[in-house]
């Protein structure tokens, strides 16, 4: 009989690192602790010849470890095969979007494509959707492998990519994740995954929906009966949407404090429409001013006096006789008319 190595129990389990006796978890547990042992079976441990002819475990244990070895280079192969697949595949669609871009003259007139081109020079953009701008990050990035939206035929509609931001009432980030193939006719309650915020943020009973900008800070309050088709309408994403949800927009930080309207193409709109109030203003301003300074005027009722034609004629006719013509001039001497300083010529 063995037994416990912690408790003197009677023995149950055997630690293939440290071939300890132990009862039970709490014990096992404990001998991690008490003899620093790691639980698991060391492969490059040396065993002496006898030992390892003397029981068959060890040559169990080497197999054991040939055969898993195996496995994890099997399993990494598939894995750099699949990748591969994905990012080729997505090399071949961004060239597709690339020449889409080029030929696709709305959307060089697009007033959102010059705001991306601050932030993003290089950047693909392409629509989706209601007017929906995504810009393609390059292939093999992260955010694009995890990039899973595109229309599916069997439900008939488009499906989204979502990520969700959970802020607390600290103003700091509570959970993030992804939510793959939410149908655009979800609204953004039903959309938002209830088992992971049970789980993960229990505390949010009231959700509060934005949509984080990718252009500058502030992100876009969003109604949660709104369907996702109609939130993204002309609106601008980096490859998906990121949703941020709080319990109340205070708990937004500064940065990404809630702003009204899209992600501003109207801005040109606005900014004119500022500066010819501020120009009115102005001119309100001047008129206001001169009028303060000027005396007022008194309106008069008497009409003015008219003139006949032949006033008129005889008043054009007096005034030609006035003017002088030139055999009423007198003539003039040229020497009279030189400065004094000048010396008059020699006579001959």
């Amino acid at each position: 009989m063995v037994e416990c190595c912690i408790c003197s129990e009677l023995g149950k389990y055997k630690c293939p690192a440290c071939e300890r006796t132990t009862c039970s978890v709490t014990c096992v547990k404990q001998h991690k602790q008490q003899f620093s042992c790691s639980g698991q079976l060391d492969p490059t441990r040396f065993i002496e010849r006898d030992d390892l002819s003397s029981s068959p475990i060890h040559l169990r244990r080497d197999a054991s470890f040939l055969t898993n070895f195996k496995r994890h280079v099997d399993v990494s192969k598939e894995d750099v095969r699949t990748q591969a697949r994905s990012v080729f595949k997505r090399v071949g669609g961004h060239h597709q979007q690339q020449q889409q871009f080029q030929q696709n003259k709305r959307l060089q007139l697009d007033p959102r494509v010059a705001k991306l081109k601050k932030v993003f020079p290089e950047a693909m953009v392409s629509t989706k959707r209601q007017n929906t701008m995504v810009v393609a990050l390059p292939p093999g990035m992260a955010r694009s492998g995890a990039n899973k939206s595109g229309y599916d035929k069997k439900q008939g509609q488009y499906v989204w990519t979502i990520e969700w931001v959970l802020y607390d009432a600290n103003k700091t980030v509570k959970h993030r994740f992804n939510s793959n193939r939410l149908r655009e006719s979800f609204t953004w309650k039903q959309a938002l995954p209830p088992t992971v915020v049970a789980r993960e943020f229990p505390e949010l009973t009231t959700p509060h929906f934005y949509l984080a900008s990718i252009v500058g800070s502030g992100a876009v309050a969003l109604d949660e009966d709104m369907t996702i088709a109609d939130s993204l309408k002309d609106q601008m994403v980096l490859e998906f949407p990121t949703i941020l949800v709080a319990q109340s927009p205070d708990d937004l930080p500064a940065d990404v404090a809630p702003r009204d309207g899209s992600d501003g193409s109207d801005d040109s709109s606005s900014d004119s429409s500022s500066d010819s109030d501020s120009d009115s203003s102005d001119s309100d301003s001047d008129d206001s001013d001169d009028s303060d300074d000027a005396p007022p005027e008194e309106a008069s009722s008497a009409k003015p006096p008219t003139l006949s034609t032949n006033e008129l004629d005889v008043d054009m006719d007096d005034d030609l006789d006035d003017i002088p013509t030139a055999d009423d001039v007198p003539a003039t001497p040229a020497a009279s008319v030189l400065p004094a300083s000048v010396p008059s010529p020699p006579s001959a």
